[in-house]
């Protein structure tokens, strides 16, 4: 049972911008990483965060921010009930929008991505939303320069090849959840080698990667009107059940609770 757990995914009509928002879901979530930034408002309840070498508490109307390729895992901070919403996008779009974006204006950054969720909440036109989230995103300290750092830190061309051809590789067959032996055969890398520079270039090791990518494979089949089902063996899991777990643990409700959301016109889409 979900009780009155909602998970709403939407998608802004430019650069690839996605929201989130969760209400009666608590932020419980083991360590995990996202491929884009990530920066979100804890609308009811707290959480706490554990980074790499830092536990960092975000009290109810605090921001968190997550860079790219950062593991990192939630727990709740205080009782129910939770709410949170956040914006997800690549790192491309967030410099677009950095430069886009009035320097000169200030303001409490809380507030202005609140504006920004009511715009999208009420439908406003694409142009107000992306102006309103571009004063969000400028009213976060340190942000700017953070957004012109390497979202990944260099590495050996060969190394960096290697690594490279595997992520590529894990993405495109996860489907059928290739071996760490076999992955390290298509990079050209021992699986020992694989396995400790895969965690060290995208903060997860290769089975999470594969993970990760599984469910969204499973969340777009669900988003294109497949059964709970179906989007399971879509997105290469044996069973139901499996498929379930994995994506109550990731998203924070069952793939049925999400699917009758959706059919309640609780998601837009994503």
């Amino acid at each position: 049972m979900d009780g009155g757990r909602m998970v709403r995914f939407g998608r802004e009509p430019y650069g690839g911008v996605g929201t989130v928002t969760a209400v009666g879901v608590p932020p419980e979530f083991s360590r995990h990483a996202h491929a884009g930034w990530v920066m979100g408002l804890a609308e009811r309840g707290g959480r706490r965060m554990a980074l790499p070498g830092r536990v960092v508490d975000v009290p109810e109307g605090g921001l968190f921010v997550i860079p790219p390729d950062t593991p990192h895992a939630c727990s709740p901070l205080g009782p129910p009930p939770h709410a949170h919403r956040a914006v997800c996008l690549p790192g491309d779009t967030l410099r677009d929008l950095m430069q886009a974006g009035d320097r000169s204006a200030c303001g409490d950054a809380a507030a202005l991505f609140r504006r920004f969720f009511g715009l999208v909440d009420a439908d406003a036109p694409p142009r107000a939303r992306r102006r309103a989230l571009a004063a969000a995103l400028g009213a976060l300290p340190g942000l700017a320069a953070a957004a012109r750092r390497p979202e990944r830190g260099p590495a050996p061309d060969g190394v960096r090849a290697g690594v490279e051809r595997a992520a590529s590789y894990l993405a495109g067959q996860a489907w059928r959840n290739p071996s760490l032996d076999e992955t390290a055969r298509h990079a050209g890398v021992s699986p020992f080698h694989l396995h400790r520079l895969f965690a060290a270039r995208f903060g997860l090791p290769p089975h999470a990667f594969v993970m990760r990518h599984r469910l969204r494979l499973g969340l777009a089949a669900l988003e294109a009107g497949h059964s709970v089902a179906q989007a399971a063996v879509l997105a290469g899991f044996a069973d139901q059940s499996h498929f379930t777990r994995q994506f109550r643990r990731a998203v924070g409700v069952t793939p049925g609770r999400f699917v009758r959301s959706r059919g309640a016109g609780q998601s837009p889409g994503a």
